[in-house]
């Protein structure tokens, strides 16, 4: 997911709630090129917790839940 994406769901959830908890666990991953500036995070998890992630990303920032849409489907595909 973008930082800035990460940034804007996280700043909308409940600090107490499970999916804060899992956000927070997450671990930022440079794909940069020398030179170049590309960060993401990456939210480590079960499947079930990502779907359920992007439920709740869906009505707090729908570009998050877009991006949680396309891992899951990376995941289903690579069957990692």
């Amino acid at each position: 997911m973008s930082l800035k994406y990460y940034d804007r769901l996280l700043s909308k959830i409940d600090e107490e709630s499970p999916e804060y908890s899992l956000l927070k666990n997450a671990v930022i991953t440079d794909h940069s090129p020398i030179g170049a500036f590309r960060k993401t995070i990456d939210i480590l998890c079960e499947i079930e917790q990502a779907e359920y992630l992007r439920l709740v990303a869906k009505r707090f920032c729908i570009e998050a839940s877009s991006e949680i849409e396309v891992a899951i489907i990376l995941h289903r595909r690579l069957g990692t």
